[in-house]
């Protein structure tokens, strides 16, 4: 993407992720030099319905499920972004 936006002479860019992957987007652009203006798009699997208990995240779901592999693809990808040297 960064080298994309450096042919179209682009030094700042709007990144559309969920929350979770949104800093490392940033900081991923900024390596190339790109600035990145935050707009975190909606995600269902990280919203909790309207009026559900608390205690129902701790239920096993597919919503669950799915914001457990969101949570552990981020704990994995950080140390394998600093280990190929992008991101500090």
């Amino acid at each position: 993407s960064a080298g994309l936006l450096r042919q179209l002479g682009a030094t700042t860019c709007v990144v559309v992720t969920t929350p979770q992957q949104m800093v490392r987007a940033i900081n991923l652009l900024a390596r190339e030099g790109i600035k990145g203006l935050p707009l975190p798009a909606g995600s269902l699997m990280w919203t909790m319905e309207e009026g559900a208990p608390t205690w129902r995240w701790l239920m096993p779901s597919t919503t669950a499920r799915a914001v457990s592999r969101d949570v552990i693809y981020e704990l994995l990808a950080w140390p394998y972004y600093r280990l190929r040297g992008w991101v500090g």
